[in-house]
């Protein structure tokens, strides 16, 4: 301690490390650490110590007001170094210090680490097996505007909604941390240990993306599970949803996963296809050269190699899964005007099969007429 009075700080480390001094009794040489550590500290009169040297503590009172600027950041070594060296003691067979010293250690570190930029110390503390105080030291980190460190502490203890809670803070603006690394992180975290595509806790962070981020929740769209595309609310999505691609992809992949929903969107969805392919006639006029070299060839099959709406129209169509409501389709395609086609695959499947077939062959596609009126039920 005369060292350390002396600020002769390396000797007074060695010292303390030689005679195992209580980290509590240091704590209290550290007046912000000891009203950080709060509760965890016993009393100082309680720790065991000779009378002289306990004065000795009294005389220094704060080391930290003892010390010149220069030797600052040295005073905040001493105790970092202090306490790694004890949290070491503490794994020994015959741990030199009681056990109710492990959380102050373990607490207290996590603020120096926090405090002196030891980001890699850090992570490893937390993250690894460890007596840190949570509530303490998330309290703190808020406070000192240390939100990645303080998210970290959540998660590493199990509460991964309230870390979650500051990564949407930080990425929505609210709060600033240069070590987030923003939404590639977020992203990799949700999809990585949040869980395998299928959960409450992923279903939440979904609805958040589609609000904030709807490039984002396109890409989380495709790695859900399909238990979890059935559970979700498809209105809600719906509703937020600003893109109309966006919305597209969305009920495309409701249908996909059989939601329960799925008639519902599926008619909204064919609607739109409706109004897109009603602008264009090109695919009539490529089908009919196309059908003079094969009179065998259909509508259907020749619009399946396209990238278009009206591919995917006619796809959803002639789905035998897709449950739509027809009337309300079909009256689409009537009010569109030229998708023949089209109108005569609704009208098979509501059953009207002598409209489809005289609307089939209006169209030109004799060949699906023929099939139709060969196989009335497979429409």
């Amino acid at each position: 301690m005369v060292c350390l009075k002396n600020m002769q700080l390396d000797d007074a480390l060695l010292y303390f490390q030689r005679g195992h001094m209580d980290p509590r009794a240091l704590l209290y040489l550290y007046p912000s650490h000891a009203e950080y550590a709060g509760p965890l500290l016993v009393p100082f009169a309680h720790i065991a110590m000779a009378p002289t040297l306990r004065q000795l503590f009294y005389e220094i009172g704060d080391l930290q007001s003892i010390a010149s600027p220069e030797q600052q950041s040295q005073t905040e070594d001493l105790l970092e170094q202090y306490l790694e060296f004890c949290r070491t003691q503490m794994n020994t067979n015959e741990p030199p210090y009681a056990s109710d010293a492990v959380p102050v250690i373990d607490t207290v570190l996590a603020r120096v680490y926090a405090d002196n930029m030891r980001h890699a110390k850090f992570s490893a503390l937390v993250q690894g097996p460890n007596s840190v105080v949570g509530d303490i030291a998330c309290a703190y980190l808020e406070s000192a505007h240390k939100y990645y460190s303080c998210s970290l502490v959540y998660m590493a203890q199990g509460d991964v909604r309230s870390g979650l809670d500051l990564w949407r803070r930080l990425l929505e603006g609210e709060v600033s941390d240069e070590r987030f690394d923003g939404m590639a992180e977020y992203l990799e975290y949700i999809l990585g240990d949040l869980g395998d595509g299928v959960g409450h806790g992923l279903v939440d962070e979904y609805y958040w993306l589609v609000r904030h981020d709807v490039e984002a929740s396109r890409h989380i769209l495709t790695c859900l599970a399909d238990d979890t595309v059935a559970v979700l609310d498809a209105d809600r999505v719906v509703g937020d949803m600003q893109a109309v691609g966006a919305q597209r992809e969305f009920i495309e992949r409701l249908i996909a996963a059989n939601h329960t929903r799925a008639p519902h969107f599926t008619t909204i969805l064919l609607t739109a296809y409706v109004a897109e392919a009603a602008q264009s006639t090109d695919a009539e006029s490529g089908f009919q050269s196309a059908q003079a070299r094969d009179l065998g060839l259909t509508f259907q099959s020749y619009v399946a190699s396209e990238h278009s709406s009206r591919a995917r129209l006619v796809e959803m169509l002639g789905a035998q899964r897709s449950v739509f409501d027809a009337p309300k389709v079909l009256a689409c395609i009537e009010d569109a005007g030229n998708l023949g086609v089209e109108r005569a695959m609704v009208l098979a499947r509501l059953g009207r099969r002598d409209e489809a077939v005289e609307a089939l062959v209006k169209a030109g596609d004799y060949a699906e007429a023929e099939m139709l009126l060969l196989r009335p039920m497979a429409r």
